[in-house]
C-alpha cells in the first residue's frame, strides 16, 4: 500500500483509517488475519508552504551527491532529516495507529522503510522490503 493520502493531511489519514477499520471488521468476521504493510508515496508527504534552501536541496538530491551523503550519513546535526520526518509526520502517526495489524518490521533509515519476514504455511517465509522513494 502506498500513496495513502493525497496531500499528506491528517484528515486524509483519518479517512483511510476509518475505511480500513470497516475492512478489518469484515475480514475478522470471516476469520481472516491479514497484515498491513505500507510505504508512503509522494502524496503522503506534507509539503511546506514555502521552500527554503534545504527543501530545494532535497528536491534535487538525485543531482547533488553531497546532499545524499548528508541524508544517509551519521551526522547528528543533519539539517535534512528533521525536514523529512516533519513531512512524513502524519503518515508516521497513522502507521503507529495500525498497531497489531502490522507485522513485526525492522525499520529503515527513512520514514516508511522496512524489512519484514512473513511466516507462511508449511514453514515457508516471505521477505518483504519497503523502500521510501518519496523524497529521493
Amino acid at each position: 500500500m502506498g500513496d495513502i493520502a493525497n496531500k499528506g493531511k491528517e484528515a486524509e489519514f483519518e479517512l483511510v483509517h476509518a475505511f480500513l477499520e470497516r475492512l478489518w471488521q469484515r475480514w475478522e468476521s470471516k476469520r481472516w488475519n491479514p497484515k498491513l504493510l505500507a510505504v508512503p508515496g509522494n502524496h503522503d508527504l506534507t509539503r511546506p508552504k514555502s521552500l527554503r534552501a534545504p527543501h530545494k536541496d532535497l528536491l534535487s538530491s538525485h543531482r547533488k551527491p553531497t546532499v545524499g551523503e548528508v541524508i544517509w550519513g551519521e551526522d547528528p546535526d543533519d539539517r535534512y532529516r528533521p525536514i523529512i520526518e516533519k513531512g512524513f509526520a502524519n503518515y508516521l502517526a497513522w502507521w503507529e495507529e495500525q498497531g497489531p495489524r502490522r507485522p513485526a518490521v525492522q525499520e529503515g533509515d527513512l520514514p516508511g522503510e522496512f524489512c519484514a519476514v512473513i511466516p507462511g504455511k508449511g514453514g515457508q517465509k516471505l521477505g518483504i522490503m519497503g523502500l521510501n522513494n518519496g523524497c529521493r
